[in-house]
């Protein structure tokens, strides 16, 4: 996509590749349910190398617990072309039990 207007969806495509990978390596086979139980195993405490997103891991939801949310606009033209737009991101902070919004 090279008129892409949302770069900040980049780091996330990358992080989830990592956690196919080492899933799949940590399974150890081709079993698509021993795959699907490493992936919800993974964290980045078992996960090597750089972790451009910072600490996380996922909950017994299958949830991040990751806390920024993109914020996306529909566009509706005459009801027929239709496009998203790229607004910004909020964050949670669990400790004030606040959403904050940073336009982009």
């Amino acid at each position: 996509y090279p008129n892409d207007s949302a770069p900040n969806f980049a780091p996330f495509g990358y992080e989830a590749g990592r956690v196919a990978i080492s899933a799949i390596e940590r399974a150890g086979t081709k079993d698509r349910e021993a795959i699907r139980r490493a992936v919800a195993e993974t964290s980045t405490a078992n996960m090597p190398g750089e972790h451009i997103l910072g600490e996380w891991s996922f909950d017994q939801n299958g949830d991040t617990s990751l806390v920024t949310v993109s914020v996306l606009h529909l566009d509706r033209r005459d009801g027929a072309n239709l496009s998203w737009r790229y607004e910004g991101a909020m964050s949670y902070d669990p400790a004030t039990r606040t959403w904050t919004f940073r336009k982009e």
